[in-house]
C-alpha cells in the first residue's frame, strides 16, 4: 500500500482562491509556465485524484487538525514586492 495522501480542497473554487492568495502573490510563480515544486504537486492533484502527499500538504501549510478551514498561507511563499507594497498601504500605521 502507498503512502497516505491528503485532499486539501473541498472543491475547485477553494483551490482557485488558495492559489490566488498564495501562488499568484509569490515570487516563485511565473506566467511563463515555470512552477515551484509545490505548484507542480497541486497541478498533478488537480488532474488526477485531487490528493497530494502528506509531505507536500505539510509544506503547503495545510493543518490536518483543522481540515475544514477554508484558507491558509503556504509555508514557502516568497511575497512579491508588489504584493508586499499593496499589503503595507492598507495598514493603519
Amino acid at each position: 500500500m502507498g503512502k497516505k495522501r491528503v485532499r486539501l480542497f473541498a472543491n475547485g473554487t477553494q483551490f482557485m482562491d488558495w492559489e490566488k492568495s498564495n501562488c499568484e502573490r509569490c515570487q516563485k510563480y511565473s506566467d511563463d509556465g515555470t512552477l515551484c515544486e509545490l505548484t507542480d504537486a497541486l497541478t498533478v492533484a488537480m488532474f488526477t485524484d485531487g490528493t497530494v502527499s502528506q509531505e507536500h500538504a505539510r509544506r503547503l501549510g495545510y493543518d490536518s487538525a483543522h481540515p475544514l478551514r477554508y484558507g491558509w498561507m503556504c509555508t514557502e511563499v516568497v511575497w512579491t514586492d508588489e504584493w508586499r507594497e499593496e499589503c503595507m498601504k492598507d495598514l493603519p500605521f
